[in-house]
């Protein structure tokens, strides 16, 4: 049935789709970074290999990940008007789902007599995979930023969010489990294979919900429809037109609409209407990246500290898995799904919190990070404050950046909403890729 903005989104399906492909955007590279131990494995020193990047792939891993996910959030932003969005999502998703189907071949794959090759190979994956899933998470947003309601941009959140959340819990059950190395690689990188082969079916039918076709004809349109066009997909499910017209946004049809939305937006006039809400979400990830994972996991139990306590299992064996990625990885996704169902603030109050936020550096650099080289004194000195600094940084960043990219786009014009969707999209890629780095300059400040 269609209300004064068109057709209802029956059963919730684009919802749900859409928080379907949010898994599909981080999943991939979650599974791919939780399999340390499989990696570990690959470029030791067993069956007389070298194992010369035993103790740094981590570190190429995270090069690999950061700068084709600055690059192409960058490029997706300027040229997503030359290519059709379902082309774009399309080929994205489908070079991840080929990626990781060669990951899963190698496991099983003798790569110890051509160690270098393999690391080679495998930073050739890293690369592809962030790449073709920066150019995934822009086109979503863009989708999502046209579909009229914030809602569906917190779907792709919220499916980001429980991604994050799915590795945590299966690395924890994996430590717990002993599981052989080789089963439990092909545990993480097939699941990931199996939600990108879901999300590439769900991308191909989504346009033939009337809900979705009738958006993208709105969009292409510039944000306006007859009411005829409302009545004819409400008696029809479609516009009137064939398919191929009802997804002209999704497949970039030749006619002269078409022609019009290849223009290049003006990114001036919609970065002054939202600069507040893209600076809030990069200065969010700035944060969060800043300490989490790689200040937050080097924080160990005070009890450590004390040469004659004997640690127990929690302290010990679960403390990192537990304080920094479940509890982490729980609390976001826990802050993205309130604010589907709660908004507080508008966008001055996003703005102060995220700027209050920078607090967090001095609180974790003041716990018990990297206990055997910090020449800063302890201030923090019980377990108890990582935990409850987690639970805040982590609830907060949930929270407040599914408002940043759920609001935005109401704040321009309908035809600017697509360009608006990856341009916040580029500015948590920024603020991701500026926190990552700045984590360097708190492992010196603390040590």
């Amino acid at each position: 049935m269609a209300g004064p903005s068109g057709p209802d989104d029956r059963y919730h399906m684009t919802y749900w789709l859409l928080y379907l492909q949010g898994v599909g955007t981080l999943l991939p590279w979650n599974m791919f970074i939780t399999a340390v131990t499989y990696f570990q494995y690959k470029f030791g020193t067993d069956h007389g290999a070298a194992g010369e990047h035993k103790a740094d792939f981590e570190n190429y891993f995270e090069v690999v990940s950061m700068v084709p996910n600055i690059m192409f959030l960058f490029l997706n932003m300027l040229f997503k008007h030359l290519i059709g969005l379902q082309k774009r999502l399309v080929v994205s998703i489908s070079i991840m789902f080929l990626a990781f189907v060669v990951t899963c071949i190698l496991i099983y794959v003798d790569t110890f007599s051509w160690q270098n090759g393999f690391f080679a190979v495998t930073l050739i994956i890293a690369f592809c995979v962030n790449a073709a899933s920066a150019s995934y998470q822009s086109g979503l947003y863009g989708m999502a930023a046209f579909l009229s309601e914030g809602k569906y941009t917190q779907a792709i959140m919220g499916g980001q969010g429980f991604s994050g959340l799915f590795s945590a819990v299966a690395n924890i059950i994996a430590l717990s489990a002993g599981s052989a190395v080789q089963p439990m690689a092909l545990g993480y990188f097939l699941s990931a294979t199996v939600v990108l082969a879901l999300c590439l079916v769900a991308v191909i039918l989504m346009p033939r919900l009337t809900f979705v076709s009738y958006h993208l004809s709105r969009h292409e349109g510039g944000g306006k429809a007859s009411d005829g066009e409302i009545n004819s997909i409400n008696e029809s499910g479609y516009d009137g037109d064939d398919d191929a017209s009802d997804t002209q946004a999704l497949t970039g049809g030749a006619d002269a609409k078409v022609a019009d939305a290849k223009k290049m937006p003006n990114f001036w006039v919609i970065i002054r209407k939202i600069y507040h809400l893209a600076l809030s979400v990069a200065g969010i990830f700035f944060v969060t990246l800043a300490v989490f994972p790689a200040v937050s996991q080097s924080v160990a139990s005070v009890a450590a500290r004390h040469a004659n306590v004997k640690l127990n299992v929690w302290q010990d064996k679960y403390f990192v898995s537990l304080t920094t990625f479940l509890l982490f990885n729980a609390g976001d996704y826990a802050g993205r799904t309130a604010a589907g169902m709660v908004q507080l603030l508008g966008p001055r109050s996003i703005c102060i919190i995220s700027f209050l936020r920078l607090g967090f550096l001095p609180l974790f650099a003041l716990c018990n990070a990297y206990p055997d080289d910090r020449t800063m004194s302890v201030v923090f000195d019980s377990d108890v404050y990582p935990v409850l600094f987690m639970s805040l940084l982590a609830l907060s960043n949930g929270y407040i950046s599914s408002l940043c990219m759920m609001t935005a786009p109401g704040l321009v014009e309908p035809h600017e909403r697509e360009t608006t969707g990856t341009m916040m999209a580029f500015c948590l890629g920024a603020g991701l890729t500026a926190g990552a780095g700045f984590s360097f300059a708190m492992k010196a400040i603390i040590t």
